[in-house]
């Protein structure tokens, strides 16, 4: 009895990690349940476990680091690999050490350190390989030139703005922003909800006027990063008001999986005057396409007194 309740609770801590954390909502819309209803977490229909040991053996359910990043990082699968042969390994030293008792327990040692180096020998190369994990905003070279713009031309004192909140460059840049400015996430707002409908006008939506307000005050120049992947990319409420209120500097947009736009914003009063001439910005861009070669990008220049080329 024992043995079946162990069974059973690693059966079901497997599932739920291996399938995907999101899979049981289409399968309870499916069956014309509604998972958002108030108390649907008291109902035993809306029971994850079920859903995930139903899935646990289609493979394509699955939601595991190491597939995703299977078709990027062609080596992934030693790491895997690697596991499987050290436990085979802990397996096959217990069975022959625990013949004899007298080396039992150097069995038992060696054991151990094989267990022990399969749990430490990976770690390391996986977060190298994890890097490119989609699901992180890996692999995407749009992120990588924006980031690499951002971070080289951030300063102290800039407010560094992300729009928006769970959307594939948030999580880029949760895992990659090591500068000593931090970045807010603007909220993740869907078009026709209540937030962009009490707004109004097309406006920003109160926690991000807020934000903005505090320009000029906590803040002498302003990034502003969005891209396609928002819901609500294309209302542009947040860089209407922006173009309105503050002096844009520079915008450059890099397109690839998404489009991602980097626009600078400034008070006036912090505006420069040596204004950068078209054509050192058009040199600029040659520099900067050949240094990432799979982003296409395009820089409007206006006051700014020069972008440094990557």
């Amino acid at each position: 009895m024992l043995g079946v309740l162990l069974a059973s609770s690693i059966l079901i801590q497997l599932s739920g990690s291996i399938v995907s954390w999101y899979r049981p909502y289409p399968v309870w819309l499916e069956r014309g349940l509604d998972p958002y209803l108030l108390g649907a977490e008291w109902d035993l229909r809306f029971s994850a476990v079920a859903v995930h040991l139903a899935e646990l053996f289609n493979p394509a359910s699955w939601d595991l680091a190491w597939l995703r990043t299977l078709p990027i990082v062609k080596a992934s699968f030693i790491f895997p690999a690697a596991i499987v042969v050290f436990i085979f390994a802990c397996a096959i030293i217990l069975v022959r050490f625990s013949r004899d008792s007298a080396s039992s327990r150097y069995g038992l040692r060696a054991a151990l350190i094989v267990s022990a180096m399969a749990a430490v020998v990976p770690i390391f190369p996986g977060l190298v390989q994890f890097r490119e994990d989609p699901s992180a905003g890996g692999n995407r070279p749009e992120f990588s030139a924006a980031y690499r713009l951002l971070s080289e031309q951030v300063k102290v004192g800039d407010l560094v703005t992300i729009d928006a909140y769970g959307t594939p460059i948030w999580h880029f840049m949760m895992n990659n922003w090591t500068r000593e400015v931090p970045w807010y996430s603007l909220p993740f707002e869907i078009p026709g909800s209540s937030e962009i409908s009490e707004s109004g006008n097309g406006m920003p939506s109160p926690t991000v006027l807020g934000l903005f307000g505090k320009m000029g005050t906590e803040f002498t120049r302003l990034w502003y990063v969005s891209t396609t992947d928002a819901p609500d990319s294309g209302l542009r409420r947040e860089v209407s008001w922006l173009d309105n209120e503050l002096e844009l500097l520079a915008r450059s947009v890099f397109r690839g999986q998404s489009a991602v736009e980097v626009s600078l914003y400034a008070q006036d009063e912090t505006v420069g005057t040596n204004a950068t001439s078209v054509e050192g910005l058009d040199h600029r861009l040659e520099q900067v396409g050949v240094a990432w070669r799979s982003a296409e990008i395009s820089i409007l220049p206006t006051n700014l007194p020069g972008l440094r080329s990557p």
